[in-house]
């Protein structure tokens, strides 16, 4: 994952953070507004990294397994739990 993750929460009060200013690092043009980070993006590092995971090993469980040495049951578990939330989402 990235070593310098945007900041998702904000650090004193822990609420979702949204963007207000992005700028075009080649033109400096600028664009505001309030703009509220993506589900994946919201998500703790962990579970974006069993996302990345599971598209490296292009969904192959058995691979996860081998990848957190675990067993299936808790990986699919946790592949639940994250499913979850996107199904929130809608």
């Amino acid at each position: 994952m990235s070593k310098n993750p945007v900041p998702i929460n904000c650090p004193s009060c822990k609420e979702v953070l949204q963007v207000k200013q992005m700028i075009c690092p080649a033109c400096e043009t600028r664009v505001e507004g309030q703009f509220a980070f993506s589900t994946l993006l919201q998500l703790p590092a962990d579970e974006q990294e069993l996302i990345v995971n599971y598209f490296k090993h292009k969904g192959n469980l058995i691979k996860l397994q081998e990848v957190y040495q675990i067993s299936y049951p808790p990986l699919r578990k946790m592949l639940d739990k994250l499913l979850k939330k996107f199904e929130e989402e809608e």
